[in-house]
């Protein structure tokens, strides 16, 4: 990815000292803290009042201090997200000289994160500036506070057409499939959900209970630093770059997907998105906002000055790539549809609502191969409608499932003598809680033998029959995405070696995500009585 100068962004930005009294230091931010190269100070009195201990090469995790068990032996912690990522990176990355009609349905059985995707898009949609729909849809998307323009952006253009729709829909029973197309020129949103989901969608574009921020924050980081949770927060900084730990630290605290530098004052209106109608912060206490995102392409961003701002190089990254998708949305006939079903009944519903045929189809977290493919290949274009119709499927937990017994352990060996070459042991600890073997069998995933794991993982699923039995066949070579596109691709020695483990280790992918393309064989499979 190009360079990119945030707009906006100054040489003499605001001092980063925000301890120096009510309004924090108000002098300009002239010289780049050469320690952590994320802010800027006035000088080296304020660069010393905000020093942090996480800076320092010499950190260790609070449970090696206290020489105590860390609470996180014997567990691991795994998530997924259904958001707008992948359409919108697809989307934005659309060539230039394009103009075919796009036409795109999204799925998911969770409401949320429904919810979450029509407001976005409502809002680039009626957004008539560019600045103002970028800003708009990152913070609606990442941050748990938003500015009041944002809100105003909600309350006096998205919720009329919400509430507008659920006006005239109160004499229908409460589990009817209701529709709504809203045009936009020559881009139009179809919205289909049942009378209750229409009803509850006002919900999310209103503050709950009328908290205020301080309530709001109180109620978020009461789970995001939970003492209870304190030693799974130093684990992940074990494996994470030089500043890294302290921008996590900040977000966590504040949750605010900005410069490190920058005044947060006028974030001052709790997200209606995120917080629900419960009394909890809704999210997992880990849940991070690079958690969907390549760190390898953020990481080229250019910043400033504060070049180790990771979080600040996220909000331009998604800058970028927001701008490039509202200049596209802005310019092609485009069609959204957004739907909330289970994946297993999705067929019974697109047949009558949509398309019935589509050119690519992605699905992620296959649990039943045989079950899915036997519901969803009817959806796929077939060879001669388009031979270059694909389904895309992800596995994300097929190398961990297949990792036991026996072999695992022979593995386990095998993964830490290769380890060895990559983290150098440091202190004569050897037990689960030192703090060099926690990071060691953290990135276990990054070398481990995941083409022997995953062809167990075919070979038991019956990868094979599903092809005779749905009329699909794997693809070989990849057309859209690479097989493994978060495993280590360098061998040790070889030139960047050293920096690709790093940001492998520091990311939130293990390696282990195994993508796998299909494609129609036939135009009509021929299911057997039994599994039809």
């Amino acid at each position: 990815m190009a360079t990119i100068t945030p707009p906006g962004w100054s040489r003499t930005s605001i001092c980063a000292n925000r301890y120096a009294g009510q309004q924090g230091c108000q002098m300009g931010g002239r010289f780049a803290c050469k320690a952590c190269l994320l802010v800027a100070y006035c000088g080296p009195v304020c660069q010393k009042a905000h020093w942090s201990p996480l800076l320092k090469s010499t950190w260790q995790p609070g449970w090696a201090l206290e020489r105590r068990t860390p609470a996180f032996v014997g567990g691991l912690l795994f998530g997924a997200s259904g958001d707008l990522r992948n359409v919108v990176r697809t989307i934005a990355m659309l060539p230039e000289d394009f103009r075919g009609k796009v036409s795109v349905t999204l799925n998911d059985r969770d409401f949320g994160i429904v919810a979450r995707n029509i407001i976005m898009l409502l809002v680039i949609f009626l957004s008539q500036e560019l600045d103002e729909a970028v800003e708009s849809v990152i913070h609606l998307w990442y941050s748990a506070f938003i500015k009041d323009l944002h809100m105003d952006l909600l309350d006096n253009r998205v919720r009329p057409l919400v509430e507008t729709v659920c006006g005239k829909i109160g004499s229908k029973s409460p589990r009817s499939l209701l529709g709504k197309t809203w045009v936009f020129g020559s881009r139009s949103l179809r919205v289909v959900l049942r009378k209750e989901e229409w009803l509850l969608l006002p919900s999310h574009l209103q503050l709950p209970h009328n908290w205020s921020k301080s309530r709001a924050q109180e109620v978020r980081t009461a789970c995001t630093m939970a003492e209870e949770r304190r030693d799974y927060r130093e684990r992940r900084m074990l494996s994470q770059l030089p500043s890294h730990p302290l921008c996590a630290d900040k977000f966590r605290r504040d949750g605010i997907l900005l410069l490190f530098g920058f005044s947060i004052e006028d974030f001052s209106t709790p997200n209606p998105t995120i917080f629900g109608k419960t009394e909890d912060w809704p999210m997992n206490d880990s849940a991070d906002p690079f958690d969907g995102w390549d760190l390898r392409e953020v990481l080229q961003i250019h910043c400033g000055p504060a070049s180790n701002d990771i979080y600040g190089k996220l909000h331009w990254f998604l800058t970028h790539l927001l701008s490039r998708f509202y200049h596209r949305v802005s310019n092609l006939e485009i069609q959204f549809e957004l739907l909330n079903f289970d994946a297993e009944i999705l067929p019974d519903h697109l047949n009558s609502l949509t398309p019935s045929r589509f050119p690519m189809f992605p699905m992620a977290d296959i649990l039943d191969l045989q079950k899915h493919c036997g519901s969803l290949d009817v959806l796929l274009d077939g060879p001669h409608d388009n031979p270059h119709a694909t389904l895309v499927t992800l596995f994300m937990n097929a190398v961990d499932e297949m990792a036991d017994g026996k072999e695992e352990e022979i593995s386990l060996k095998a993964e830490m003598m290769q380890l060895m070459k990559y983290l150098s042991p440091k202190g004569l600890g050897f037990s689960q809680g030192d703090p060099w073997m926690v990071n060691m069998l953290a990135a276990r995933p990054l070398v481990r033998d995941v083409e022997t794991f995953f062809d167990r993982y075919m070979e038991i699923h019956r990868f094979k029959e599903a092809e005779k039995l749905f009329g699909l066949k794997m693809k070989e070579p990849h057309t859209i995405i690479e097989p493994w596109p978060t495993r280590l691709k360098l061998r040790h020695g070889e030139r960047g070696w050293e920096d690709e483990f790093k940001i492998r280790h520091s990311s939130a992918h293990f390696g282990c995500e195994r993508y796998v393309e299909w494609k129609r064989i036939d135009s009509i499979p021929q299911l057997p009585q039994e599994l039809a």
